[in-house]
């Protein structure tokens, strides 16, 4: 199956940037040919120029079934509309409560809420003409996270300085029953959808908080994670915790609740997750380094960077995954755990022998070639 994943990043100077790329065997050609660098600012062939929106833009939410871009800004108190066909805005700006910070779409029901966070509430909004719909639904202090089970149409608010999540019924935008205790600071939530299960970050005491949709309750005891855990991300099978103040990912098994193995050690800061379920692949932004990292969730490892130098610089080039590196010096390459290189040599040449700088720079032998031709 092939399809396109829209990347927006958001500007404190109120802009949008859009960057896309095929979900298929040439988006990992694509990341494989890039720098880190690269793909955390989205440099590419295919980048289109930033998209203006309000002031302060904290929090993006994408209608699939619409194409449909709602961004909520956090300083102008707005939302700002985006045709995902042209990259263009729509209309003006829709006002909503104090300090939007979180949306979420339910695309089967075409409905945007946004979390003000100033003000402890949820503001809706109707897809089909973008106008707000009805007042705004009061929930915890200072909501900063909001997820949406599409399945039950039901939204979970989670409130960062009240330590609860709050349940919206979506089919008539009213709250159902009271605030769910969790933990301190509750700053990010996900939902796994074929579980009906919802995963809470809590962001002071390092723990995830999991609650049964069935009966909007709490399960268990609280999973321990990493330092500061920002951000939470869904897979099939496994929860990705991405742990800002301790620069690492926790991994999560939805089978039991229970830690996979050790923490992955990614940059500085991560701060927001997302999973590509369709290449199995967890993307992780990291705040402080300006810079993503990527896990193959297939392994639960790092994508690793790898150099090459060939010397002499016209001699050849490397292939890795049948893919080339574009530049003969200094070639870059991400590679997955299994990936193979090969070295090409260019006519009049033949490569002798693979040598690998390891951190005491001193130089191991990894294979040797044939003795070479003159």
């Amino acid at each position: 199956m092939q399809g396109k994943i829209i990347l927006l990043i958001l500007n404190s100077i109120g802009f949008v940037t859009v960057a896309a790329f095929s979900n298929n065997a040439y988006a990992q050609e694509e990341l494989h040919q890039k720098t880190l660098y690269e793909i955390a600012n989205h440099t590419s062939s295919h980048e289109i120029p930033s998209i203006p929106v309000g002031k302060g833009p904290s929090a993006i939410g994408v209608n699939l079934n619409t194409n449909t871009i709602y961004v909520a800004n956090k300083e102008d108190n707005t939302v700002s509309v985006i045709d995902g066909k042209n990259n263009s805005k729509i209309g003006k700006d829709i006002p909503v409560g104090k300090g939007p910070s979180a949306i979420g779409v339910n695309s089967d029901t075409n409905t945007i809420y946004v979390a003000n966070l100033l003000d402890g509430t949820v503001s809706v909004i109707d897809g089909k003409n973008n106008s707000k719909i009805g007042k705004d639904i009061p929930v915890g202090y200072m909501p900063s996270a909001i997820g949406v089970n599409w399945q039950t149409n039901t939204i979970y608010v989670a409130n960062l300085l009240d330590g609860t999540v709050s349940v919206i019924d979506g089919k008539n935008n009213s709250k159902i029953g009271k605030d769910i205790p969790v933990r301190d600071m509750p700053s990010a939530i996900d939902i796994h959808i074929f579980t009906n299960t919802i995963y809470v970050a809590n962001l002071l005491d390092g723990t995830v908080s999991v609650i049964d949709g069935k009966n909007n309750s709490k399960i268990g005891k609280d999973i321990p994670v990493g330092k500061g855990p920002s951000a939470i991300g869904v897979n099939t099978n496994t929860i990705y915790v991405a742990n800002k103040d301790d620069n690492t990912v926790s991994v999560i098994d939805i089978n039991n609740n229970k830690n996979i193995g050790k923490d992955i050690p990614v940059g500085n800061g991560p701060s927001a997750i997302s999973v590509n379920w369709i290449t199995n692949s967890t993307y992780i932004a990291e705040r402080i380094d300006n810079a993503v990292s990527v896990i193959d969730s297939k392994s639960n490892k790092v994508v690793t960077r790898v150099m090459f130098n060939v010397e002499p610089f016209n001699s050849g080039h490397i292939e890795c995954d049948n893919v080339k590196s574009p530049s003969p010096l200094l070639q870059q390459f991400y590679l997955y755990s299994g990936a193979k290189c090969t070295a090409k040599p260019n006519p009049g040449f033949e490569f002798v022998s693979w040598q690998s700088n390891l951190n005491e720079n001193s130089t191991q032998l990894l294979q040797a070639a044939s003795t070479p031709s003159i």
